[in-house]
């Protein structure tokens, strides 16, 4: 009989283990083959290498060489992402735990209507997320203005010039909702019998929580670590976005720098403000934020006018061969900004409006 049982479970999990090794084992060792081939010397194409005695290494080892041999390439990027991952995660699990224990034990009947409003804000691109942060972090954003208010800044700061806080808090929003739903889940079942056998043998509800949630929580916690760290050890947009430094990139952003080919950008404290100006060009009057500089607006404004002047260009990819001991290699010469075309040319579209719509009100008010 209990064979039977056992040939029962093996036959219903089948199915799952033939999709895992179908679409995970299999285009993993894809990945594989692809990582230690070679490249095509006519085409420049992966090649890749299928069988395992045939892999290249040479790869992997520059890139070990880089992290652990003394004066490495990649040891101060490395450590900077372990230290802005860790402190990302450490803020990320005090603000969710006490939000997750909340709605397990006092949500109530709005269990549901919280969990939505956790998840609501997966509807919108992580990226228009991080692009809103610029305008609440410069410096006539929201952020100054409540901290001057509060006394705690003297004056406004620029938060996108290159400081590690912003990109680290910006880490924490845009990753600490997958850190309170897995803690939810497992809080929400602990048997509240546990509890209160424990105040029945005289624990206060701290020591309650101390020695019977906080033990009981542990694997929550640990997987919550894991979700959340992964895609910050990946993340690119955000360093880029609100920083844009060098003292600030992480292995994402080395990652990317390497697929393109191409140079850091400059530091964005001044790529922010025009940023902003851009933005004050294209608004109406009466919307203008507080502390608006007309003669920073004006500028931008002439900067719109040229780039309607200037024809939108579609992106040109452009690769070459290396020349000399590096003949035969490719190498990426130069790959422009996608997103930086898109903004062109929506700022050209969104100024070209804007002028129709005041010739329009013009040609009102004469007649």
């Amino acid at each position: 009989m209990t064979g039977r049982r056992n040939d029962l479970w093996e036959a219903l999990a089948a199915p799952g283990v033939l999709w895992l090794a179908l679409f995970f084992l299999v285009p993993f060792y894809v990945i594989l083959a692809v990582a230690f081939g070679t490249v095509d010397p006519i085409l420049q194409t992966p090649a890749p290498a299928w069988s395992p005695l045939d892999w290249d290494t040479s790869a992997f080892s520059f890139v070990l060489n880089g992290l652990f041999s003394s004066g490495g390439a990649f040891q101060v990027v490395f450590l900077r992402t372990l230290a802005y991952v860790g402190v990302a995660v450490a803020l990320s699990l005090v603000i969710a735990y006490p939000v997750a224990y909340t709605i397990a034990r006092f949500g109530g009947r709005y269990k549901g209507l919280l969990l939505v409003a956790l998840v609501a804000p997966f509807f919108i691109s992580y990226l228009m997320r991080m692009l809103a942060w610029i305008n609440l972090l410069q410096a006539d954003g929201w952020v100054n203005d409540v901290l001057v208010w509060l006394q705690v800044l003297d004056e406004p700061r620029n938060w996108l010039d290159g400081r590690a806080s912003s990109v680290i808090l910006g880490l924490v929003y845009g990753y600490v909702p997958f850190m309170i739903l897995p803690l939810y889940a497992f809080l929400d079942r602990i048997d509240r019998n546990l509890l209160e056998a424990a105040r029945d043998l005289g624990a206060s509800p701290f020591h309650a929580f101390r020695l019977v949630t906080l033990p009981l929580s542990v694997p929550a916690i640990l997987a919550g670590v894991v979700i959340v760290a992964l895609p910050m050890f990946g993340d690119y947009y955000t360093p880029d976005l609100l920083s844009g430094s060098p003292s600030t990139t992480i292995v994402g952003n080395q990652i990317t720098l390497y697929i393109r080919g191409g140079g850091w950008p400059a530091a964005t404290g001044g790529r922010g403000a025009r940023r902003r100006a851009d933005a004050d060009a294209c608004r109406p009057d009466g919307l203008l934020p507080r502390g608006h500089d007309p003669g920073r607006a004006e500028a931008a404004r002439m900067r719109a006018r040229a780039r309607m002047r200037r024809p939108v260009s579609a992106p040109r990819f452009t690769c070459t061969v290396g020349a000399g001991r590096d003949s035969g290699r490719f190498r990426i010469v130069a790959i422009p900004n996608l997103l930086s075309q898109i903004r062109d040319l929506r700022d050209w579209q969104c100024c070209r409006d804007r002028g129709s719509a005041s010739a329009d009100s013009g040609s009102a008010g004469l007649a």
